[in-house]
């Protein structure tokens, strides 16, 4: 008769053992790679907000538009208009297209309670 082999239950195995287990599925470290970007077109005379993030959209983020130079601190709210990603892109906005305008995708941090820039365009000449 063969002997029953004794296992730990998963949940009582220690880290080290359960990499070593033959199925075992490697360990997270944190670590991740995402694409964020933001555009400004010319539509019709209008500037057109742009943007997309291939990581995860938060409920705050945003694509502004601000007139050069974007402010230092996007906590400032200098925007002259914005949307928010979750509401739908590209956003026609009410503004007509020319030299200075400059765009930002927005995200907040929410461990640190602010908001910061991901990706910006260049200004518009």
């Amino acid at each position: 008769m063969a002997q029953d082999v004794l296992r730990t239950p998963p949940s009582e195995l220690t880290e080290p053992q359960l990499a070593s287990q033959k199925r075992a599925v490697p360990q997270v470290d944190g670590q991740a790679t995402y694409t964020v970007t933001v555009e400004l077109s010319n539509v019709r005379g209008k500037v057109e907000l742009s943007g997309s993030n291939t990581g995860a959209v938060g409920d705050y983020d945003y694509v502004g538009l601000y007139k050069a130079p974007l402010p230092s601190d996007p906590n400032s709210n200098g925007y002259v208009t914005y949307r928010y990603v979750q509401d739908g892109l590209p956003y026609l906005t009410g503004e007509n297209y020319g030299p200075g305008w400059v765009g930002a995708y927005v995200a907040y941090d929410y461990l640190r309670g602010t908001y910061k820039y991901l990706a910006r365009t260049g200004t518009t000449t």
